[in-house]
């Protein structure tokens, strides 16, 4: 996933034990599902940030942005005999253009003909300062900030009740 929002937590030491006690693949488990709840979190926050309308600011073209808000995807990593997990949200491969609507794009120069190189190019004076831009419209970044004690949160509750239905 090119623009991805990751955490890594620490601590948690009480969960962090009983995980340790629980049988591997249950802890696994477990630990899985715990961080595909908290990832739903940032799902919906980045699907509820992202732009919308069409990429043409003259409405052309057929493309529009909100097919972002519907291809956020979770990934989930749980690995090790320590039970150790990752949650990764964010856009496949496929999306690749949307890591330039989180960090915008820089002035882009141009040249033509053989033999010309990007020094003959500024030489020449010919630079197009602010063309083909793209402001940053950084809404996965923002996504990540703002609800991080709520995916936080969310991870914790749901290690706690999945391990008080198994030692039930």
């Amino acid at each position: 996933m090119p623009a991805v929002i990751e955490v890594k937590v620490s601590g948690l030491a009480g969960i962090e034990e009983a995980l340790e006690h629980a049988p591997l693949r249950v802890a696994k488990q477990i630990m899985r599902n715990a961080l595909v709840a908290a990832g739903r979190i940032w799902k919906s926050e980045i699907a509820a940030r992202v732009r919308r309308g069409p990429h043409h600011p003259d409405g052309g073209g057929k493309a529009e942005y909100d097919v972002l808000a519907n291809n956020v995807q979770i990934r989930t990593h749980v690995s090790g005999a320590e039970v150790q997990g990752s949650v990764s949200v964010g856009f496949s491969s496929k999306f690749y253009w949307a890591k330039f609507l989180e960090r915008g794009t820089g002035p882009r120069e141009r040249w033509k003909g053989k033999g010309s190189t990007r020094a003959d190019f500024r030489a020449k004076g010919a630079a197009r300062p602010g063309g083909n831009r793209m402001p940053a419209f950084p809404f996965m970044a923002q996504s990540g900030q703002a609800r991080s004690q709520d995916v936080l949160d969310r991870f914790t509750e749901g290690v706690k009740q999945a391990l008080a239905e198994e030692y039930r």
